[in-house]
């Protein structure tokens, strides 16, 4: 019997007869499925800017020309206007993709210790370590491309209603968010290549003996370098950061370019936020130990034992803190057209500051979605790894509440961590600006990302309670289950 067929009668006999455990297949697919609908939009997005380069809006277009201004000035300078949001969409992509490819990549460590007990099973009645591989791969690779088509099914979907957005005086058009073919084929190769490298990665933790003996390798302890590279880059960035700003920009060709460095060491050191953190989480893990609560030891025990994991899961909220601390600075636009400026100046200011606060807006909104989904996702495959210390604790006597209370602990304590962490990173990013005169306005726009920030956060918590029909189903479980 090949490993499809095998695969797939496993997934038969889980569905009629695991109870729960079938929910974390479902978890699965729903992970690679937002991770899908995601990618694939931020790509159209941006593949929209790129089009509007060589094809801008009339309206745009009459809001740039001078009347006594030459034909080819005009168009470089339309040109010039239209790649700034090509370069702001890719600086958003760049913030949102790492969380994209976490959620994916967890989609396929969702219920890790449930899998790692079938193959232990499978390698006792007499199948190899390839085989067991091979069956390891055709679930992730099923469970990727049935997400991959629920993905690209809710893109299709709701390409309608960006219709109702408007970017450069223009609505978008339904054509252009579509994709060709190798767009779609990219996006979904690339979640399948996340999800093989994920499922490798997991299986080469673990060790299978032939007699169905499995042995976990708990990750190593983070190393303190990524501190120091951190601390490097916060010295770095403002200082970087103050020469681009100090270059000669007097014309919109130098100020693009002024943006474009800018951006970019944004996106760096950011990238340098997202590698510290699990350093950060693992020191907060520990810190959060020495206590006597059980609920907080347990939780903490659980943070230190897998603190990337722990990180992954969050690190979404960091960025949306940071978009938050950037959107501050966005009042700058108000005062970017003097009175004495023209007419179509001022109205290039408006239009701008719309665009990148309708844009900010949207990229909290994806952020707040991948937090939410991976939270589920997380807390859900958590659940099910520690089922084996949730039953044990539950013959010793523990109650079902202090188990509620520990999963409530270990989103919470680096949740707030989480928080922090955006802020100082925010704060190192804003250093620069506020240098050259720039100051935080607190404008309506500024306390309605924070209102969605709130609730996004709050919806994150509520998924330690939604799980609690699925954690009363296990706890009330006694049986020994088959070796």
């Amino acid at each position: 019997m090949n490993a499809l067929r095998f695969s797939f009668r496993l997934a038969c006999a889980r569905f009629h007869r695991s109870k729960g455990v079938i929910s974390l297949d479902v978890f699965s697919v729903t992970s690679y499925a937002v991770s899908t609908w995601i990618l694939t939009t931020i790509v159209s997005g941006t593949l929209m800017f790129v089009y509007r380069v060589n094809n801008p809006p009339e309206q745009l277009a009459k809001l740039v020309a001078e009347p006594t201004a030459p034909t080819q000035a005009v168009h470089d300078a339309l040109t010039s206007f239209t790649s700034i949001y090509v370069i702001l969409a890719a600086f958003a992509c760049a913030l949102v993709v790492a969380p994209i490819f976490s959620l994916a990549a967890g989609a396929a460590r969702v219920g890790a210790q449930s899998k790692q007990q079938r193959f232990s099973a499978l390698r006792l009645v007499g199948m190899t370590s390839r085989e067991v591989t091979s069956i390891a791969l055709v679930e992730s690779l099923i469970q990727a491309c049935i997400g991959i088509f629920i993905g690209l099914v809710i893109y299709g979907i709701s390409i309608p209603v960006w219709s109702t957005m408007s970017f450069q005086t223009m609505r978008i058009r339904p054509h252009e968010m579509a994709l060709n073919w190798q767009s779609y084929l990219a996006v979904g190769a690339t979640i399948i290549i996340i999800s093989i490298l994920a499922t490798l990665t997991g299986l080469s933790r673990v060790k299978i003996s032939p007699l169905g003996v499995s042995r976990r390798a708990t990750p190593p302890a983070v190393r303190v370098t990524r501190l120091i590279v951190f601390i490097a880059a916060v010295i770095a960035f403002p200082l970087l950061a103050r020469f681009v700003l100090g270059l000669p920009h007097e014309t919109f060709a130098a100020v693009m370019f002024v943006g474009v460095v800018l951006a970019v060491l944004i996106g760096v050191f950011l990238l340098f936020y997202y590698y510290v953190g699990a350093w950060m989480v693992q020191q907060v893990g520990r810190m959060s130990a020495q206590t006597r609560s059980v609920p907080r030891l347990l939780a903490a025990r659980r943070i230190v034992d897998d603190p990337k994991t722990t990180w992954r899961t969050q690190a979404a909220l960091g960025i949306i803190v940071v978009i938050i601390v950037l959107t501050l600075l966005s009042g700058v636009f108000d005062a970017a057209a003097p009175e004495s400026s023209s007419q179509s100046i001022r109205t290039l200011n408006a239009l701008w500051r719309h665009d990148i606060l309708q844009g900010e807006a949207i990229t909290i909104a994806i952020a707040l979605i991948l937090l939410a989904f991976s939270t589920l996702s997380s807390q859900a495959s958590s659940l099910f790894d520690n089922e084996t210390q949730t039953r044990c604790l539950a013959i010793m006597g523990i109650e079902r509440s202090t188990m509620t209370k520990t999963r409530l602990y270990q989103l919470v304590i680096p949740l707030v961590f989480t928080i922090v962490l955006g802020l100082i990173s925010a704060s190192v990013v804003s250093l620069p600006f506020l240098s050259i005169g720039l100051r935080p306005a607190l404008t309506a726009q500024v306390w309605v990302m924070i209102g969605v920030a709130a609730v996004g956060i709050a919806l994150c918590i509520s998924a330690v309670f939604l799980l609690i029909p699925l954690e009363k189903t296990l706890y009330s479980e006694h049986s020994r289950k088959n070796d």
